[in-house]
């Protein structure tokens, strides 16, 4: 064999092996099935990773993070990790609301799904913060990386953590089960939640008979002396009065000579017209039906059936997020008053929280119960409602 033929079939060969290293760092998981199985046997949490062939992030954990034996070895403490091809298998990227990659999902090992995130790109960040939920979520392991024992937990029969979930149609949402104790309920409305009346999808439109956005809205900034200064309102209603903004259509008499109409206002709904009730009691997203609607605090809520909107009806706070849906954290920090988003969300002790942002999510996540508390003083001393 000539000189170069012999080289470059080292060559081959050592790329080879690095590929073979590169896979078998991490020891994953067969089936998703199998690792559920392994994961409770072992008290451990189970590490879903979704991936896609066309995915250039995705390529890199693999030739950066996934190919490192410490990696492997932080993840392994407390997690059976498995991986999901997305394009592949994307019944079950549905089934867990995953619509973008590299994406995890981290459930236990009956399938509920605790926490979610786009997956780092950065090693320590990553086992950083695989550390943190599992020393949240299962305080009996073992700590996996940095800051594994900063965050006490109750037991892990009833979870009483945030749990993130995501923005997508399935079982494994961003939220996960309320607990048996959850917090406090905040004031009752001062006026009653609105049905609205089942409509045709095409033309379905919603009256507003509730309190307007200013009366659910906080309108001044917390107490100074636990908060910062006011900042003006971000979420203004438009001008037009609400009876006209949400107004059924109706068909419009011929005009003795054409005239441009405008187009009737689309109302926005909250939670993106996903079903807060099916969230709540199945911890999955699902669509909501326009003709079965109402209103509360200022918000449209739309739902999955009549069945999920009496339930609504008959007790709100239990299924709407706290203050109206407004980021608590750039509330509490600033005054400011920013729309949260379902993107980013969770729950803590029964109560829904919806943020404006990964890092406002991840700033509550890391004190829930100083925030939580923090949350119900605004609320009464603002006289703020639910």
């Amino acid at each position: 064999m000539s000189p170069i033929i012999r080289t470059s079939a080292i060559a081959l060969l050592l790329a080879f092996q690095t590929m073979i290293l590169a896979e078998d760092a991490v020891r994953w998981a067969p089936d998703l099935d199998t690792a559920k199985r392994v994961a409770a046997a072992k008290n451990q949490l189970v590490l879903i990773h979704f991936y896609a062939d066309n995915c250039p992030p995705c390529r890199r954990l693999e030739a950066n993070v996934f190919s490192q034996a410490s990696f492997a070895q932080a993840v392994e403490q407390n997690y059976i990790p498995i991986k999901i091809n997305a394009s592949d298998q994307p019944a079950i990227a549905k089934e867990f609301g995953v619509d973008r990659w590299p994406q995890d999902v981290v459930i236990a090992p009956s399938g509920q799904v605790v926490y979610r995130m786009i997956s780092p790109q950065d090693q320590d960040r990553y086992t950083g913060i695989l550390a943190q939920v599992s020393a949240k979520l299962n305080p009996s392991a073992s700590p996996a990386g940095p800051g594994a024992g900063m965050i006490a937990q109750a037991a892990n029969t009833t979870p009483v953590t945030p749990q993130q979930v995501a923005p997508s149609q399935p079982q494994g949402s961003r939220y996960s089960s309320f607990t048996s104790n959850p917090a406090p309920q905040q004031t009752a409305p001062s006026q009653p939640t609105q049905q609205v009346a089942p409509q045709q999808p095409s033309t379905s439109r919603f009256a507003s008979m509730g309190p307007s956005p200013s009366e659910v809205m906080p309108t001044q900034a917390p107490n100074q002396s636990q908060f910062s200064s006011n900042a003006p309102p971000q979420n203004v209603a438009p001008s037009q009065p609400p009876m006209q903004q949400f107004a059924q259509q109706q068909p419009a008499a011929a005009p003795s000579s054409p005239a441009p109409q405008p187009e009737p206002q689309q109302p926005k709904f909250a939670m993106d017209g996903y079903c807060p009730v099916t969230l709540v009691e199945q911890m999955k997203w699902q669509k909501g039906d326009p003709r079965w609607g109402a209103q509360h605090q200022g918000q449209i809520y739309l739902f999955s059936s009549q069945n999920e909107q009496q339930k609504f009806l008959a007790n709100p706070n239990q299924y709407s997020p706290v203050m109206s849906g407004i980021d608590p954290v750039a509330y509490l920090g600033n005054g400011k008053v920013v729309p949260g988003d379902r993107r980013f969300g969770l729950t803590y002790r029964g109560t829904l929280y919806l943020f404006s942002s990964e890092e406002s999510l991840q700033t509550f996540w890391n004190d829930p119960q100083r925030y939580s508390s923090m949350v119900q003083q605004a609320m009464a001393s603002q006289n703020m409602r639910r």
